[in-house]
């Protein structure tokens, strides 16, 4: 399963910010359930009093994962901004909104 991750994970700029959030969804989804089992086995171990040991390869992948989602949801918003700049009509434009419009995306990276 981490190898998975690690291999399909979205990292690349061609990839659509929904197509990139779904997915890293779908991954933290299993990566949950695989948590869940885990945590399951861990205590029934215990309770037959059998040799565990406590593992958290777990808990990197998934910091990791939740980081990616919110890279691909900051750009989500940049990206819809964007369309909606595209989407409109030149003859329209206030150049001063335009200027508002373009400089806030920028504050909001260097934030």
């Amino acid at each position: 399963m981490l190898l998975l991750i690690r291999c399909h994970r979205p990292l690349q700029g061609s990839i659509k910010a929904e197509t990139a959030i779904n997915t890293l969804s779908v991954f933290e989804g299993r990566l949950s359930r695989l948590a869940e089992e885990y945590n399951l086995v861990f205590r029934a171990k215990e309770a037959l009093e059998l040799d565990h040991a406590r593992n958290d390869r777990l808990q990197p992948v998934t910091e990791e994962l939740r980081d990616l989602k919110a890279v691909w949801t900051a750009l989500s918003d940049i990206w819809s901004r964007l369309a909606q700049l595209r989407d409109t009509l030149w003859s329209v434009v206030q150049v001063s909104d335009l200027v508002i419009e373009i400089r806030t995306p920028a504050d909001f990276c260097s934030a």
